[in-house]
């Protein structure tokens, strides 16, 4: 039986809703994703693929929700399909009660608990799987006899011989070739001990490895000599597999035997041993060469593309270095196990040595077709392994290169899968890298920008930036957001977006804000000093000043130092970053809070946010993200989400800021929903200290002539 994969059909006519939640689900690698963007393309996708779950926004256009369950639930094909309702309508117990009806399994409001969403998928995953398990073993229960059958006929005709063993390795089979090669007739083998046919050429220490390898991995190969009936030593290659009962005990060790003595078995040995790794019995290097070259000959004489994959396992050599060379060597076995499972006949499979694997993918219509693989060979390595009392966990940063457009020859295609894959680790491992011929540019042009950038950071390059916080509905400036911006010699004023990923990565960026937080506080009491109407300064840090461990130290010498009360000076930090922080990054947060400082989430409802996590964190304020405010007030997906956000920040005592208000009609839906402030381009863009100062003055009508 084909294993199926488990689906989920996600439906809403918000595509931001559809991508948040893809992007969550698919962190969790739990199956595949089926989207509709209504309930008419919701029934469609039912017919077109196998769904298993579906999760159903209530509130679309022309067929809602309860409709589009309605009319699951009347199909043979999808009545059996768990819905589960994922809606903003606040009628939580109408509604509940409306999809029951309609054969709903549950009902989630937003804005969504992603732990409860989660747990509620797994738990309609486990059953999606005992189904298959079931269906699984009926299927072989049907097939067991003529397995049966089939394998004693095989095992009898094999030329090389064989001998099952019991859990006690006392003899209970053996086929006619190893009668032939021993001298042993079946009578006189079978009821014996394996240690019929020992030779005395192998002490105690041999046969204790060979039996605790059986144990760890399941089986064992090597070079055995024994003894005929006759009494002459012979060398075999022994190849012994482990048969495990239902309780996963041993139940019969299977041992196939090859006479090394024949010349002919030893030219045919030799001559693998020279294409194929001793280790993994996978194509070695000069083999792989002669692969990759014969499927880019025939690609190119097809006028098709070829692919090749170099893979490399991430942080491999830890495991060798703690746990020694045998369970690393036992970890490489398992792996291109794995990894030989991903794909067709057609293709190759190679190791290089050490951990490097590499893949020819051949032929191939598109570059996603190569994409497809590399994503299959990730997921494939998710799953732990297993050896001995150790549970090992590994990941695989992958390089891609396509012939012809990555090169024509097999060297300047490794040559370029290998730089790729090196892409692949650099920007965080465990994924895969598309060769291009804009990576050597690309990396010249961030090599010139980090060094640049610490030049900036020497010369003091950098600006602070001020947008006004305005207060309503009195529409007051009551505040500004340092913002940083880099006066680069030859390319002009550059945003953060244009340096701080880079700057996170060199570890300046911590630097970077306590610079910005310095000239800041240092402005504001400039203002503050002139009689100027502003309450507080608002600054962004990033993760790394939280997780360096001295924010507290450096916040406190900075309030000392320019005289600002703490609750003037208020920190914002992404919630992308806070929602996954562990209890000592949360303590730095309250001891910030418990000083007095401000404390503020910033782009919140763009990180899927835990709310029972939420309540937990030392904050002030919550700020919508200009992506929702962007679709205010005529997107019913946006109002709900905003009004849900207020809603909560009212439930948890925070007060609220609207990032992005641009037009009137924003501002006053903003107003009339409970938020109290608002910043964006209707009140101003960020400025130069200067251009704030005149706002200021204006304000009180001191405008300087």
């Amino acid at each position: 039986m084909r294993n199926k994969r488990f689906t989920i059909l996600i439906v809403d006519d918000n595509a931001n809703n559809i991508f948040t939640l893809r992007a969550l689900l698919e962190r969790q690698d739990i199956g595949d994703i089926v989207e509709a963007t209504s309930g008419e393309a919701a029934l469609v996708a039912t017919i077109e693929h196998e769904i298993h779950l579906v999760l159903l926004d209530v509130q679309m256009p022309l067929m809602d929700g309860f409709e589009t369950a309605h009319h699951l639930q009347m199909t043979e094909r999808t009545r059996h399909i768990p819905v589960v309702f994922v809606t903003a309508v606040f009628k939580a117990e109408e509604f509940r009660q409306r999809g029951y009806a309609l054969g709903a399994v549950d009902y989630l409001t937003k804005p969504i608990d992603d732990n409860l969403l989660l747990n509620r998928i797994h738990l309609y995953y486990q059953i999606f799987e005992r189904e298959q398990n079931l269906r699984k073993t009926i299927d072989q229960l049907q097939q067991s006899e003529a397995r049966l059958i089939l394998s004693g006929q095989v095992i009898s005709s094999m030329s090389d011989g064989a001998m099952v063993l019991d859990a006690q390795e006392q003899i209970v089979s053996v086929n006619p070739a190893f009668s032939r090669t021993t001298g042993y007739s079946e009578l006189e083998a079978i009821g014996g001990r394996a240690g019929l046919l020992k030779s005395g050429r192998h002490n105690a220490e041999f046969f204790r490895q060979m039996r605790a390898k059986l144990a760890d991995a399941g089986q064992w190969q090597g070079e055995i000599w024994n003894r005929r009936k006759s009494g002459e030593i012979y060398p075999e290659w022994l190849n012994a597999t482990v048969i495990l009962d239902e309780q996963q005990r041993v139940k019969y060790y299977v041992c196939i035997y090859s006479d090394l003595s024949s010349q002919e078995h030893i030219r045919k040995r030799l001559q693998h041993l020279a294409y194929y790794d001793v280790l993994t019995d996978l194509p070695n290097r000069e083999l792989f060469q002669d692969r990759l070259l014969n499927a880019l000959t025939v690609a190119k004489r097809e006028g098709r593309k070829s692919a090749l994959m170099f893979i490399d396992l991430d942080r491999f050599k830890t495991v060798n270095d703690t746990l020694g060379h045998s369970t690393g060597d036992l970890l490489l076995q398992l792996v291109s196990q794995r990894i030989r499972d991903c794909l067709r006949t057609s293709d190759t499979l190679a190791r290089l040595g050490g951990d490097e694997f590499t893949v020819v993918v051949s032929p191939i219509n598109h570059e996603r077709d190569a994409a497809n693989v590399a994503k299959k060979i990730i997921a494939a390595l998710v799953a732990p392994f297993e050896i001995g009392a150790n549970t090992l966990y590994v990941t695989a940063s992958i390089g891609i290169g396509v012939f012809p457009l990555d090169g024509e020859d097999p060297e300047s295609l490794l040559k370029n899968a290998d730089a790729a894959m090196y892409r692949a680790k650099e920007i965080g491992r465990n994924n895969y890298q598309f060769y291009s011929t804009e990576m050597t540019k690309e990396a010249m042009q961030r090599f010139q920008l980090e060094a640049e950038l610490r030049q900036a950071i020497s010369n003091e390059q950098f600006l602070v930036y001020y947008q006004p916080l305005v207060a309503l509905p009195a529409e007051r400036v009551v505040g500004a957001e340092a913002l940083i911006r880099w006066q680069h010699p030859q390319k002009g004023l550059l945003t953060p977006y244009q340096f701080i990923k880079v700057a996170t990565d060199l570890g300046l960026i911590a630097a970077i804000d306590s610079w910005v937080i310095h000239h800041a506080c240092a402005q504001f009491m400039v203002w503050k000093r002139a009689g100027l109407a502003v309450e507080r300064i608002a600054v962004n840090i990033s993760g790394l000043d939280i997780e360096r461990g001295d924010l507290v130290e450096i916040t406190q010498r900075v309030l000392e130092r320019y005289g600002i009360a703490p609750e003037e000076l208020e920190l914002e930090v992404s919630e992308g970053y806070i929602m996954h922080k562990e209890e000592g990054e949360i303590d730095t947060l309250t001891r910030l809070r418990d000083m007095g400082v401000r404390l503020a989430i910033d782009d919140f409802g763009t990180g899927y946010s835990s709310l029972s996590y939420l309540k937990r964190l030392p904050i002030n304020r919550l700020k919508i993200d200009k992506s929702f405010v962007d679709d205010l007030p005529d997107d019913r997906d946006a109002t709900a989400i905003a009004r849900a956000v207020i809603a909560l920040a009212e439930s948890l005592q925070l007060q609220v800021i609207a990032e992005g208000v641009e037009r009137e009609e924003q501002k006053h839906w903003l107003l009339e929903a409970g938020t109290h402030e608002v910043q964006g381009y209707l009140y101003g863009a960020p400025m130069p200290a200067a251009e704030f100062e005149q706002l200021l003055r204006a304000q009180l009508g001191d405008q300087p002539s």
